[in-house]
């Protein structure tokens, strides 16, 4: 999302490599056992990381107490990592591990957006979380591979469990923390943030130029949450056609500068999208 060159004296984070991601896919069951490809309080994991040079990279100490905070966190609600969880409880789950990580992960920006430190801190922190959130997932290395359980599974359904993993916007940590960056923690705490769907988050966070303005975003959610806010069928499509509509718009309206009209431009510019998404749907059936 953002792209700047960092000299490696100004990292604090290690990073992680896609080499041993294999290691932590193949560890897919959550329990309480500490795996030996984890970082302990002595060293950062095994040496199948990049570490960071200069003196200033984060204790290891630190980034485990921050592991134990999550999940005490987690426990106060009574979440476990051996309690399946329920739809509420994923949400719950998202905001609590959203919040501790935003609150603590002290980033930079470069390094808040480098994948890389992701994958280091979902393989040697928290190697349990992606099968806790997301159970029952063939977590796979390869690309090509179908699972025995379920040979119709199509190629992005066998990948998906890896992106959990890998650093990127699906990543397990990653999906929680940017959604508490990007729409803050009050809004987050506030609101069913469950109720746009995995989708329709990608596709806002998904456009830098949009999801860096923080309060912009807050206000394109806040209108999903007044037109649509349940799950019905094709809303993603709206969503979809509404931030298409919203980038060709930013070519010549500043929409930050709008002020109190900035909520009727976007219902408008949403029952613009909807009436497109209906008029093909009527077409599609004719």
């Amino acid at each position: 999302m953002i792209n700047q060159l960092i000299s490696a004296e100004g990292r604090r984070y290690p990073r992680g490599t896609s080499k041993h991601i294999e290691e932590v896919l193949q560890f897919s069951t959550v329990n309480n056992n500490v795996p030996n490809f984890v970082a302990n309080e002595l060293e950062y994991g095994d040496g199948w990381v990049v570490l960071p040079t200069g003196g200033g990279e984060v204790p290891t100490e630190y980034l485990w107490s921050i592991r134990e905070e999550v999940l005490s966190n987690l426990a106060e609600f009574g979440l476990s990592p051996l309690k399946p969880l329920g739809i509420a409880d994923r949400v719950l789950w998202d905001r609590i591990v959203g919040t501790v990580l935003f609150e603590k992960l002290d980033f930079d920006a470069f390094e808040a957006f480098d994948f890389d430190v992701w994958t280091y801190l979902t393989v040697h922190l928290f190697w349990d979380f992606p099968n806790w959130r997301f159970p029952g997932k063939t977590f796979t290395f390869s690309e090509t591979a179908v699972s025995e359980d379920d040979p119709a599974s199509d190629l992005e359904n066998v990948k998906r469990p890896r992106d959990r993993v890998e650093g990127g916007l699906r990543n397990v940590l990653f999906r929680s923390w940017l959604r508490v960056y990007v729409l803050g923690p009050d809004f987050v705490v506030g609101t069913d943030i469950d109720f746009a769907g995995e989708d329709i988050l990608d596709n806002l966070f998904g456009r830098p130029t949009i999801s860096r303005n923080h309060q912009f975003s807050q206000a394109i959610m806040q209108t999903l949450y007044r037109n649509a806010p349940k799950k019905i069928s094709g809303r993603h499509f709206i969503f979809r056609e509404f931030m298409k509509a919203i980038r060709r718009r930013t070519a010549t309206v500043n929409f930050t500068a709008i002020g109190t009209g900035l909520e009727v431009e976007l219902d408008k510019l949403w029952l613009a999208s909807k009436k497109l998404v209906d008029e093909r749907k009527n077409q599609n059936q004719n």
